[in-house]
């Protein structure tokens, strides 16, 4: 059996651009894979705990912004959005005033 694939440029900004060994990755995903297979694969590549930045179990930590082809996804399904081809920017909370 052939599961199909899809990619998708991930671009990080802010605090994690900062954190991250690069801005931006190329990542290949199984079709059907959701925002959050998504960040726990970019945990791995990464070698960061990035979900932890933006996920608090199932919920989106407030003022975490990810949008996926240009489409926020607390929008959509939150963490549980399906993915589709295209580009996913994050943006993780912002702290201080």
């Amino acid at each position: 059996m052939v599961w199909s694939r899809m990619k998708l440029e991930v671009e990080f900004f802010a605090t994690l651009r900062l954190k991250l060994p690069k801005p931006t990755y190329e990542v290949d995903m199984p079709e059907g894979s959701t925002v959050k297979d998504l960040m726990r694969e970019l945990d791995r590549i990464t070698g960061q705990p990035v979900s932890e930045e933006l996920f608090r179990g199932d919920e989106v930590i407030p003022g975490t912004v990810l949008l996926l082809n240009g489409k926020n996804i607390l929008h959509l399904n939150g963490i549980h959005t399906p993915l589709e081809p295209g580009k996913v920017a994050v943006f993780p909370p912002v702290a201080g005033g």
